[in-house]
């Protein structure tokens, strides 16, 4: 139910969706996925994932990138060529 309503959220905020679209967890990060790739791959923001885990959880900032550079970064490789997509934005430091 939960990823059902997850590729409407998709389809209607990104446009084209299929269900095959691979996402890291139906339930966790939900707020974190930004788009969809040109060839269909869920993209995630680094630092909203982050902060759900800080939020969620109550974890630590440092506690929460650990979690993701570990769990989910290193993991991405196994899911093939669909693998979602997951970005640090560029700080501006001017």
């Amino acid at each position: 139910m939960v990823r059902k309503k997850l590729i409407e959220r998709l389809y209607n905020n990104f446009g084209e969706l299929d269900d095959g679209t691979v996402l890291i967890d139906d339930k966790a990060f939900l707020d974190s996925v930004v788009g969809i790739s040109s060839d269909g791959r869920a993209i995630y923001n680094y630092e909203i994932m982050a902060s759900e885990l800080v939020e969620q959880y109550g974890m630590s900032y440092e506690d929460a990138c650990d979690y993701i550079d570990f769990n989910i970064i290193r993991s991405l490789p196994y899911y093939g060529e669909q693998a979602p997509i997951v970005f640090d934005p560029i700080v501006n430091m001017d």
